[in-house]
């Protein structure tokens, strides 16, 4: 009965877990160069930078530097400094960056990929995983619930024989 219930809370644990936003990838400036290296198969002239102006929500304005990387397959991506690698859209980074907040803005100026000159958030993810931390005690209630009956139904047979 224990091993069930420690069962379900280590599951519930993994899930609840995944409910919070991934963390930035942290990379050193020489591992991002060699991840970048063996995308372009060491062809300098398949990286050019995209450089971002963000002003965050205090005021402060900041430069981003992305790297726009021609793999040797001919796709491309977009890498920022923590080696985080995006789809090479400004849709796609906006949603998948950890880097920037709803709150930040992000002015895009020439040569961003398949982009015009455009002033939006600096991040659209879903906050979809907020829901994650309710259901998870939801769901631990609902195996303490189970397991206080499955106790209550093991005394009742117990002083019935």
């Amino acid at each position: 009965m224990i091993r069930a219930v420690v069962v379900l809370l280590a599951l519930l644990g993994g899930v609840t877990a995944c409910s919070a936003p991934p963390p930035a990838v942290s990379m050193s400036a020489d591992e991002i160069i060699a991840m970048i290296e063996r995308d372009t198969g060491g062809d300098d002239s398949a990286v050019s930078t995209r450089k971002l102006v963000v002003q965050r929500a205090g005021g402060e304005v900041d430069e981003l530097t992305l790297f726009l990387v021609r793999r040797t397959d001919g796709s491309r991506v977009l890498v920022d400094h923590t080696g985080q690698r995006y789809e090479p859209d400004l849709d796609a980074f906006r949603a998948e960056n950890h880097l920037l907040t709803e709150a930040d803005t992000i002015t895009v100026a020439e040569g961003f990929p398949d982009t015009p000159d455009v002033t939006v958030s600096g991040h659209t993810g879903a906050a979809t995983w907020g829901w994650w931390p309710a259901g998870g005690a939801a769901l631990v209630v609902l195996a303490l619930v189970f397991a206080i009956g499955v106790r209550r139904r093991r005394a009742a047979r117990g002083s019935a024989g």
